[in-house]
């Protein structure tokens, strides 16, 4: 489709979106390192949720799809109001220790009162997520409008459309796996140095392979390249999704491990969104084929 391009404003936003899921991902892996440090109870466990949703909405920065957008508005809502349920217990836990100051009350203020701090930044970025996630919406919904008003143009004029959204996500998929060349070596050097201690990390060396193979094919636009690859990203995911769940096992992690674990959900995040620029590849061309067909 003749698709108009992004304006400044769009890029913006994208780049903001983007910025408030790094922001989380990155205080989700800060409350990883401090969980096993307190003991008391608390429901800050709901911070678990971002490492789920994050990858979508980093995928919503990227996408063209008007309405994943506006789904991931709505997740950032969710996830506001997870995290804020943590401000508030955690408030209410330091709130009933102003009329008992023992030695138990001071650990639980020290304990909540962090797990509060986190929550608001966790709301903070939340909210942020979901502001610009509805302006991007809004800006795409334009842009929707135009790209139907081009492609009626050409469909009087019988001129057959160009889906530069093809070229677009090609090249999008292409720079990911430039990005995951370095990553790559990095960590297959680690799950080297911890095969005898922690065999795991083996289940995500494949990257160093797929990873080299498409940045030397270069930025392929036919549909049956995006439909192999689309099952091999799948699979890919589900071994990087259960590396990630042994890892949450792991009671002690060093400098490698933790690297390694912040690597793996890197490799979670950038295969949704290489899964989901596959599949709108895949739609475009049945698109443009169909399209093609009624001029």
């Amino acid at each position: 489709m003749s698709r108009p391009i992004d304006t400044e404003n769009i890029i913006t936003n994208r780049h903001r979106i983007r910025f408030t899921a790094a922001m989380n991902l990155f205080l989700a892996l800060t409350y990883l390192a401090i969980k096993p440090l307190f003991t008391r109870p608390n429901i800050s466990w709901l911070h678990y949720l971002h490492f789920i949703f994050q990858p979508l909405i980093l995928f919503a920065s990227i996408t063209e799809i008007t309405y994943i957008v506006v789904i991931a508005s709505y997740i950032s809502i969710v996830l506001f109001c997870s995290d804020a349920a943590v401000v508030v217990i955690s408030g209410i836990s330091v709130s009933r220790c102003y009329l008992e100051p023992t030695a138990w009350c001071l650990g639980r203020l020290y304990e909540n009162g962090v797990w509060a701090l986190l929550g608001v930044f966790f709301c903070l970025f939340n909210l942020i997520a979901f502001l610009q996630s509805q302006n991007l919406s809004k800006q795409l919904e334009e842009k929707d409008v135009k790209e139907a008003e081009i492609n009626e143009l050409l469909k009087i004029r019988k001129i057959a459309p160009k889906f530069n959204k093809l070229k677009i996500n090609a090249h999008k998929i292409h720079s990911l796996h430039l990005f995951l060349i370095v990553q790559d070596i990095i960590y297959v050097a680690i799950t080297l140095a911890k095969t005898f201690t922690n065999p795991i990390y083996w289940l995500s060396v494949g990257h160093i392979v797929l990873d080299p193979y498409i940045v030397y094919l270069g930025k392929s636009e036919n549909k049956s390249f995006y439909d192999m690859t689309r099952i091999v990203y799948i699979l890919f995911l589900l071994g990087d999704v259960a590396l990630f769940v042994l890892n949450l096992e792991l009671n002690t992690r060093d400098v490698a491990e933790w690297l390694a674990f912040l690597f793996i959900l890197v490799y979670i995040s950038l295969d949704i969104i290489l899964i989901a620029l596959s599949s709108e590849i895949i739609t475009d061309h049945l698109n443009l084929r169909k399209m093609k067909s009624s001029i």
